[in-house]
């Protein structure tokens, strides 16, 4: 959520995310998708601590295909879309 709100996909730059949903744990394995489909493209992926740790065995898959996403985590100790869902 954070990232469709303050970084712009301008020119090239893309952004992908579940954001209707609500969903959790969705950044890692989208980033994987899209390095594998896009190999040249510099990916980044954007997760919060909690979203992260669901999936968090999605890191031996990037290294076992040589996939190399970036991985931003945000660490607020929570599981923010729960948070925002139940407020």
């Amino acid at each position: 959520v954070w990232t469709a709100r303050y970084i712009d996909p301008l020119g090239t730059r893309r952004l992908i995310g579940s954001f209707l949903h609500g969903s959790m744990a969705n950044a890692l394995p989208m980033a994987l998708g899209a390095q594998a489909s896009h190999p040249g493209r510099q990916v980044i992926s954007v997760s919060g601590d909690g979203g992260l740790s669901m999936l968090l065995g999605e890191l031996v898959t990037a290294r076992m295909l040589n996939l190399p996403v970036k991985v931003i985590v945000f660490n607020n100790s929570t599981l923010g879309m729960v948070k925002l869902e139940m407020l």
